[in-house]
């Protein structure tokens, strides 16, 4: 009995973090939108260490992650499942001369991508999912990923502000407990999400390596 409440708690929680960043997108109020890459994103580019040019962005949001990767020469797929983020991040892409893949996934329930991936780019979604569901989320990961194929997660960190909606903070300690075998944490450094009032946030960016 309490493992059903448990997961009813985590259904009712993901519902309501959906309808929040759908509600987000409509009505033009989510903050983290800048219509431009994430400054840590493009350093990590720009430095040359990643590994290929098959990108699945994960939790795209409105794109821009994605946009950016494909103007850098990646072959980029971006899934959110959020609908109406989807819709903004293909009318964005189509001002821009990148062919994106734009699709409404689940993030939970990927096999049909059959490890395809040399990188799974996550800028904002694993600090949204609960506990619980981490490890059915990473077996996903496992699934769309080519071995020795990088892993990169940008999550809030100690300090980011807390929401009702979420996002959890993730501590250094969190991630080494979580990433043990078929993983390998290359590095985890301090970061910054930026936001649209012009505000930085602390962040965590992990380098991981599936084997």
């Amino acid at each position: 009995m309490q493992n059903k409440v448990k997961e009813l708690k985590l259904r009712l929680g993901l519902l309501s973090q959906k309808m929040y960043f759908t509600l987000s997108y409509k009505l033009n109020f989510a903050e983290w939108d800048v219509s431009a890459a994430q400054p840590d994103l493009v350093k990590l580019v720009n430095s040359g260490r990643l590994p290929g040019k098959r990108v699945l962005d994960i939790g795209c949001g409105l794109g821009d992650n994605a946009i950016y990767m494909a103007t850098e020469g990646y072959d980029v797929t971006g899934i959110d499942y959020v609908t109406s983020g989807i819709k903004v991040a293909r009318k964005r892409a189509s001002k821009t001369n990148t062919c994106i893949n734009f699709g409404v996934a689940d993030a939970f329930s990927l096999s049909s991508f059959k490890n395809e991936f040399d990188i799974v780019t996550d800028f904002g979604l694993y600090h949204n999912v609960p506990a619980g569901k981490l490890p059915l989320y990473l077996d996903n990961i496992t699934k769309v990923l080519k071995p020795g194929g990088f892993f990169i997660i940008q999550s809030f960190g100690s300090g980011a502000p807390k929401s009702r909606f979420g996002p959890r903070l993730v501590t250094e300690p969190e991630l080494h407990k979580v990433f043990g075998l078929p993983w390998e944490i290359l590095e985890i450094q301090p970061a910054e999400y930026t936001n649209r009032d012009g505000v930085s946030v602390p962040a965590l960016l992990s380098i991981i390596k599936f084997h």
